[in-house]
């Protein structure tokens, strides 16, 4: 994974494997069919896709959960403290975001508005919580410096951090 950031946007880049390429499932492409390409639909976990956390306070008191799938479909919300792990409403983040799917391995690229999640731009020095995995549904591929799972996603403990240059 390799993340950038330029005054107005955050850059998420992850190059992953697989040993069988993944696939949409039918059901999906029926709950989704009216949703525009990068819209939102509910469910998006539900199929191949990568999960990013934000946390920008690095207080762990809430984040940002962005979920973007091979379908071409996201979700996101607001989710609280990791003892309630519950959303906390929906968050409409202008999101752009791509899959490439080769025959061993992938690449997920993805562009995220800095306005869409925090006031002002961070500043170098600044430390946010982050948490990022490739899943579906039932397996967790971890790829940030996350101290654990346990009890699912939004009941972790730990997130990584992110320090701004």
């Amino acid at each position: 994974m390799k993340m950038l950031h330029s005054d107005t946007h955050i850059y998420v880049g992850v190059i992953f494997g697989y040993a069988r390429k993944p696939t949409v499932p039918g059901w999906a492409l029926k709950q989704w069919k009216g949703v525009p390409p990068g819209g939102r639909g509910h469910y998006a976990w539900r199929v191949p896709c990568i999960e990013m956390m934000f946390d920008v306070t690095a207080r762990r008191e809430h984040y940002h959960w962005l979920v973007a799938n091979i379908a071409d479909v996201h979700l996101s919300a607001h989710c609280r403290a990791y003892r309630t792990g519950r959303t906390g409403g929906y968050w409409r983040p202008g999101v752009r975001f791509a899959f490439d799917l080769g025959p061993s391995a992938g690449t997920f690229e993805a562009s995220i508005p800095l306005a869409d999640l925090c006031e002002k731009p961070p500043c170098a020095g600044d430390v946010w919580g982050f948490q990022a995995y490739r899943s579906k549904m039932g397996t967790f591929g971890v790829f940030s410096g996350t101290y654990d799972l346990v009890g699912g996603e939004h009941a972790t403990r730990e997130f990584g951090r992110i320090v701004f240059e």
